[in-house]
């Protein structure tokens, strides 16, 4: 569901059953994880416990990637990564996100001065609350925003991404990285992946880190069904607010939109 056109994904990736819903382009390879409460108290959120799943992407240069995360007060480790290849144990990747012991998050990009990317938050999130992190990358910038708010940023140029290799959710290396970690995989719970082929606009990013959650009844499974008639019902709908129906695969949206 959806309050209106959103840019163009290259992929995303969500949970409703053990196997996740993904919609990248390449292959689901590899998932470790069990099922726990997302942020409208279903069972469709993925928590890991020290361990990871990945699925192989090609995208574009100038992306943006948004994950939401929940750490307790225990909980710490890598939240995603990119590596242009299949193992992270022994090289440092082209990006990872990851959150300390302490429950603050740090981005790096590793190019020709790895250090030279580095972003943190001063603020902590190991709250056992949801949270969305979402790293913008442009030929200028590249940005670090918590639950839509911009909360660092460097400039960065010069800097070649490589753009065929996999995604890690819950995994990756920070080795020799400022607040490095001492484990590969992550402690914690993730949902709702999105993977975009632009920089998007602090609105746009805004837009995403504060989207409340719309409960959803729904009698027929709309991800498998093909034919037939699927009633959705809207928990507690906004008044005035838009809801438009949007198919995961193509981005396009189904009918028309409705408000309450």
């Amino acid at each position: 569901m959806a309050g209106g056109s959103q840019p163009a994904k290259i992929g995303e990736r969500w949970y409703t059953t053990s196997k996740p819903y993904s919609l990248y382009k390449g292959f689901d390879s590899y998932n470790e994880y069990n099922l726990c409460a997302d942020r409208d108290n279903a069972l469709k959120a993925a928590r890991f416990d020290n361990s990871n799943s990945y699925d192989h992407v090609t995208y574009t240069p100038n992306s943006t990637v948004s994950v939401w995360f929940k750490f307790g007060a225990q909980d710490f480790g890598p939240i995603v990564s990119f590596y242009p290849y299949t193992s992270f144990e022994e090289s440092t990747p082209d990006y990872v996100l990851w959150s300390d012991q302490s429950g603050k998050v740090y981005f790096n990009m590793n190019h020709s001065d790895y250090q030279r990317y580095h972003l943190s938050s001063t603020n902590s999130y190991n709250d056992n609350t949801w949270h969305n992190a979402t790293i913008a990358i442009g030929d200028v910038f590249v940005k670090l925003y918590i639950d839509g708010q911009l909360i660092a940023q460097t400039n960065y140029s010069n800097a070649t991404m490589n753009q065929n290799g996999w995604i890690y959710y819950g995994g990756g290396r920070t080795a020799g990285l400022p607040n490095e970690l001492s484990k590969l995989n992550i402690n914690g719970s993730l949902d709702d992946f999105l993977l975009y082929q632009t920089m998007l606009t602090n609105d746009e990013i805004k837009a995403i880190g504060s989207r409340p959650v719309v409960g959803l009844n729904v009698d027929k499974t709309i991800i498998c069904e093909n034919s037939g008639t699927v009633q959705v019902k809207v928990i507690n709908p906004e008044p005035g607010v838009t809801y438009t129906v949007i198919d995961n695969a193509t981005d396009l949206q189904i009918g028309n939109p409705f408000k309450h």
